[in-house]
């Protein structure tokens, strides 16, 4: 038989026994609730972080889009201005060249022969031919040679050749010069890709 001691020894063992036992499952269930919360708590920081970075990101790429179409904006108008001032420099030129083809007596033959040609442009109707203020010298000579009626224009807008009316009606052809260059620029710019 067991003394009082003895029994006193076992009891107290097996109380703490019993006391490690539901220590380590209150411990086990502690770290489950524990590894829960954390679970939970981290996928909130997870979250909360892909919410930020999502956020970050949208104004990274606005930001960088603005950039970008301003500096795509900016390269466009540059361009339009060097275009625009070699345009300059081009027609500037070809004006010049103009202006000292017209002091040539192949430029009043020119209209001589624009004047003939233009004849079959009214048919019954006739045509009247307008000049620029600058080439009014040569009216009574395209009158004399190809039975044109002649106008002078008050300005030199035409810059040189003719333009043509078709008597007794509103049907006009600008055969001049000033409508050369401006097809000849339309064109320039169509060929070049350089429109926006």
């Amino acid at each position: 038989m067991l003394s009082s001691e003895e029994k006193l020894q076992r009891f107290s063992e097996s109380v703490y026994k019993d006391a490690q036992n539901q220590c380590n499952a209150l411990i086990e269930e502690a770290k489950k609730k524990a590894g829960a919360e954390t679970d939970i708590f981290e996928t909130e920081c997870l979250e909360a972080a892909y919410k930020t970075i999502k956020k970050q990101m949208s104004v990274i790429l606005r930001t960088t889009n603005e950039k970008v179409s301003k500096a795509e904006i900016e390269s466009k108008s540059a361009l339009l201005l060097k275009r625009e001032e070699i345009m300059k420099e081009v027609f500037t030129g070809v004006l010049q060249k103009v202006s000292a083809w017209k002091q040539t007596k192949d430029y009043e033959n020119y209209l001589l022969d624009a004047a003939e040609k233009a004849k079959n442009l009214g048919g019954e109707n006739g045509i009247t031919v307008y000049l620029t203020s600058s080439d009014a010298q040569f009216a009574a000579r395209i009158e004399e040679v190809s039975g044109v009626k002649t106008a002078v224009s008050d300005t030199d807008d035409l810059i040189g050749g003719i333009c043509v009316l078709v008597n007794n009606t509103n049907k006009v052809f600008d055969l001049s010069f000033a409508m050369r260059l401006s097809e000849a620029r339309e064109e320039f710019l169509k060929s070049s890709g350089l429109t926006l």
